[in-house]
């Protein structure tokens, strides 16, 4: 019998059959192929031909309609960092689907937009964005401005900001639970809440000892602490993921400013969402149940809240204020929240960690890459200069089982008698800050540009002008480079000499000397968190306090060392220009037991 060759070649060799390789596929890669090549050579031709040097120099691009947004959205970090490198002017001008976009990191360019108070920008810009794309609040609350319909909102997130009542809460709550921050218990019913997220593993022996992952333990903690301080003690026992989800959230940022959809599969976005759905909806609920409990007339609770008297006076007043004056909605009240919360726990938690892990490794002898010039000293020094102010003792006993140590906390002088505590935290801002701000110029205008070769850079209507203070404080032209330049920490960067003024009359010359010797102070200089105008000094002055007070208290009580007999090692920060605070790269382990302490 013979056989059909062209029978059986087409039914078992055409792609078709085999469903290897569809026959349209090479042709569409082909055509994909083609355009983005045209589009990166025709951009690239245009930008050419911008002749004006008043003007931004423009960065070509590769895929029509999206312009720069996906390497914005998935390679941020080494994007922006290559830009800068290649055009030294002080800002460059980027596409963002289809809307021309200035990043600006020259101090004299941020200055002349952020401080511009006339009608030839609008402000709010980034943080309406921001409002909707990655807090889901509704379009209409999200757009108001401080002088007009929105004053209500933009005056209780101002007061939240400028308050000192969270900072002494959260201070009360270091105390307390800080001295009890490991219980040593193997069986997750016995570790304290913030313990059971983390994986915990108790050593036998003495004295007792824990193995753990140092970022984790510490996020947890602080999240559970914040949000307390925030929203009480019955949230957290309501929704104990909290913490994992706020992290979760915190890794996506630039990936839910896009606005892209749930179903779009790009690493992290998918859980991302799944994480803010379930913070949204906690939140509904806790607002359903506060807004009863502030009601003239309440009714009897049914959502699983009890007792809300704990809840701090600035979320009270956020919830009747926007209910009342601003008309908003349940899930705009929980929008609100939910980024409140965002902020401040990631801030805390990162700038601690961050803080703790330079300061930790300064007592290895071996230099890590990013803080080659610590010194086995840094420790002494922080572990010096605290205690007056972050004072640990352990109390007398004649039972068998000692009590937890006790801790007294002054933030203030934490804050003011610390420099290089304080010093630290200013670098670690410096180095691992990841906000932005942003302003949409409404009129044309010229700004300077600190470049002796182009004096002024022009600004066109339409464009929107975002500031990127990370690429600003690693600026190698203002930083410096080598080993003491932009991408190296170093602790003494920030610390002042200020001369005293002296108390004593000229007959006791060498106490007049001493009174007047001079004083270290850390200053912030030209470091700033950023973040639109959403931030203020005042959440700037409570993250300084309690993250400087949480450090403080557990250095004085807590006694780390790397895992595995290993050494200490900075991690690399995450790859990523948007967001709040740089992730750290992998886990750090470490065991943590108690330093011992001296009585009352």
């Amino acid at each position: 019998m013979e056989y059909d060759d062209g029978f059986l070649s087409e039914r078992y060799h055409s792609p078709q059959a085999t469903g290897i390789v569809p026959s349209w596929l090479p042709t569409v890669l082909l055509m994909i192929f083609i355009i983005v090549l045209s589009t990166r050579a025709w951009t690239g031709f245009r930008a050419s031909l911008r002749k004006d040097e008043r003007l931004a120099p423009k960065a070509p691009h590769w895929v029509p309609g999206f312009g720069h947004a996906l390497e914005f959205a998935l390679f941020n970090g080494s994007f922006l960092r290559n830009l800068r490198h290649y055009h030294p002017q002080g800002a460059f001008e980027i596409q963002l689907f289809g809307r021309k976009h200035v990043i600006a990191y020259s101090t004299p360019i941020i200055e002349g937009v952020v401080l511009r108070d006339d009608d030839a920008v609008r402000s709010n810009y980034l943080s309406s964005l921001i409002r909707r794309n990655i807090f889901k609040m509704s379009p209409k609350l999200a757009a108001k401005k401080s002088e007009d319909a929105g004053e209500s909102f933009e005056s209780v997130m101002q007061a939240l900001q400028r308050s000192d009542e969270i900072a002494n809460v959260m201070s009360k709550a270091f105390e307390r639970t800080l001295p009890d921050l490991v219980s040593f218990m193997p069986t997750l019913i016995d570790q304290h809440p913030w313990e059971r997220l983390t994986t915990v593993t108790p050593f036998e022996g003495s004295p007792p000892t824990v193995e753990t992952s140092l970022y984790p333990l510490i996020q947890s903690y602080l999240t559970h602490i914040t949000a307390t301080a925030l929203l009480g003690a019955e949230f957290l026992e309501n929704n104990p993921s909290l913490p994992a989800d706020l992290h979760t959230m915190a890794a996506a940022l630039p990936l839910l400013l896009t606005g892209l959809p749930r179903w779009i599969p790009l690493p992290r976005l998918t859980t991302a969402h799944i994480a803010r759905h379930r913070l949204l909806t906690s939140l509904d609920t806790f607002h359903v149940a506060l807004a009863n409990h502030l009601s003239e007339t309440p009714q009897a609770p049914n959502s699983g809240y009890r007792d809300l008297s704990d809840t701090s006076s600035y979320i009270t007043t956020l919830t009747t204020t926007l209910l009342k004056e601003d008309s908003a909605s349940v899930q705009d009240l929980a929008s609100t929240t939910l980024q409140i919360l965002l902020v401040l726990t990631t801030r805390l938690s990162l700038l601690s960690f961050w803080l703790l892990m330079h300061i930790l490794s300064s007592a290895s002898s071996a230099s890590t890459p990013l803080s080659p010039t610590s010194t086995p000293s840094l420790l002494k020094t922080i572990l010096t200069e605290t205690p007056p102010h972050a004072r640990a003792s352990q109390p007398k006993t004649s039972f068998a089982i000692a009590p937890p140590p006790r801790l007294a906390l002054d933030l203030p002088a934490l804050s003011d008698n610390c420099p290089t505590l304080k010093s630290g935290l200013i670098e670690c801002v410096r180095l691992y800050s990841r906000s932005w701000e942003a302003r949409e110029v409404l009129h044309p205008f010229a700004v300077l540009t600190g470049d002796p070769e182009a004096k002024t850079m022009v600004l066109r209507k339409g464009e929107v002008v975002a500031v990127s203070h990370w690429l600003a404080h690693t600026d190698p032209g203002v930083w410096g480079e080598g080993k003491e330049g932009a991408a190296v920490w170093r602790c003494e960067r920030h610390v002042k000499s200020k001369a005293l003024p002296s108390k004593t009359s000229g007959k006791d010359k060498s106490t007049s000397e001493k009174s007047s010797s001079p004083k270290q102070k850390a200053e912030w200089t030209t470091v700033m968190f950023g973040g639109d105008e959403d931030d203020d000094p005042g959440l700037l002055a409570l993250v300084e306090q309690t993250s400087a007070a949480f450090v403080a208290g557990f250095l004085a009580l807590w006694e780390v060392a790397p895992a595995k007999g290993g050494k200490w090692r900075v991690p690399r920060a995450r790859e990523g220009g948007f967001g709040v605070v740089a992730l750290p790269v992998g886990e750090v382990g470490v065991t943590v037991r108690r330093r011992e302490l001296g009585g009352d």
